[in-house]
């Protein structure tokens, strides 16, 4: 298992998204991230009990999610590393993870090697003091070939809860490493810890920001038509480490889906503040549609009265426009139909325009308009 190249930083970011979007125009989305069943460990797993998903962005589904204690996406055969969620010595119950160690050093995660040190799998009560350097070229260049063992517990002080949570942790920032989808109980809460566990273990931390938002776009979390979960997780997020230009991304689109975002199960990790505006916004959004929509009952008429170009009935059958009601936006919260509505308008406008310039040549000729025919598209 090798380690993708990175996509375009931070600052190509939106044009990467408009080339997503573009390409995926043609694609059904659904409203919410479809649910399933996934694999499940065989050994008994805490994760079962605490609804551990699996965030698949690209397929847009969510599926539950048991393989902390063996990761099938994880463990790469060839691999020459075993990743254990404890401390040596305290479990029979084997690795996690198993993976390249040359790969986990490219990803330049330097402080957490420091803190856990890859050690020899057939001498790992070896002391850290024995261990080679990681700031050389290689690990152990004067051993044969041999499989490593890292070990990676949770703090000792921390709860059951707390202590899984570190473990997804662990478990997401090896899948960020090898550009794999996140799990956990929600996706807003576990994009933030993985930013967290970044900025602790690797240590340039504008680096992380920009690698985070490759990763976003990698795994397709930030496509977020018709998707409450992906808007309010990303909202969290980029609430959380300021992610301008994401958090408008996503603000608007929670502003489009409003009436739908309860839905989601994220909505309950969202702040105070960002559901009031989300709410504001909408309630302002939909007061000026109002407004365009009545405004779009009253144009017609003024534009097509006899004071106004000259023409009669006869003139305005002949454009297929029998009252201006044809035109008033219903009380609904179809805002698509909306805009559909307005654009027929302003299409009509321009029709009505160039009717203009020709009516006093209908006038001259003194042809009936029940029989006159322009092209006017």
């Amino acid at each position: 298992m090798k380690i993708p190249m990175y996509p375009s930083p931070s600052q190509r970011r939106r044009a990467s998204l408009k080339e997503l979007y573009s390409a995926k125009g043609g694609h059904r989305s659904s409203p919410q991230l479809s649910r399933g069943n996934g694999s499940s460990a065989t050994i008994r797993n805490p994760a079962r009990a605490a609804k551990i998903k699996r965030w698949d962005g690209k397929r847009r589904t969510t599926t539950v999610w048991d393989s902390l204690r063996h990761d099938p996406e994880l463990w790469d055969p060839d691999g020459d590393c075993l990743v254990h969620l404890y401390e040596a010595g305290q479990s029979k119950r084997g690795a996690s993870l198993r993976l390249s160690l040359a790969d986990i050093k490219a990803s330049k995660s330097r402080p957490f090697l420091r803190l856990h040190r890859p050690l020899l799998a057939q001498d790992i009560s070896m002391s850290a003091d024995q261990a080679a350097s990681i700031d050389g070229e290689s690990l152990y260049t004067d051993s044969p070939p041999a499989q490593y063992e890292i070990h990676v517990p949770a703090p000792s002080h921390l709860s059951r809860e707390d202590a899984l949570r570190y473990h997804l942790t662990t478990r997401n920032f090896f899948a960020w490493m090898f550009q794999l989808p996140i799990v956990g109980s929600r996706l807003g809460e576990a994009l933030i810890a993985l930013v967290d566990r970044m900025n602790n273990w690797r240590a340039d931390k504008q680096q992380n920001r920009e690698e985070i938002l490759a990763y976003l776009d990698n795994q397709e979390y930030t496509d977020f038509r018709q998707c409450p979960d992906h808007s309010l997780a990303i909202l969290q997020l980029a609430e959380r480490y300021e992610f301008r230009d994401l958090w408008t991304d996503a603000f608007v689109h929670c502003v489009g889906m409003n009436e739908n975002l309860i839905i989601s199960g994220e909505f309950e990790s969202t702040s105070s503040a960002s559901k009031a505006m989300i709410m504001r916004s909408s309630l302002e959004m939909n007061v000026r549609l109002e407004r365009a929509g009545r405004s779009l009952g009253d144009f017609l008429e003024d534009d097509l009265s006899r004071a106004y170009l000259g023409v009669g009935n006869d003139a305005r059958v002949h454009l297929g426009i029998k009252s201006s009601s044809t035109f008033e936006i219903v009380n609904s919260h179809d805002q698509a139909f909306r805009a559909i509505q307005i654009f027929l308008a302003l299409i009509l406008r321009w029709k009505i325009r160039l009717l203009a310039s020709v009516s006093n040549q209908w006038a001259e000729r003194g042809a009936s308009t029940n029989s006159l025919s322009i092209n006017v598209f």
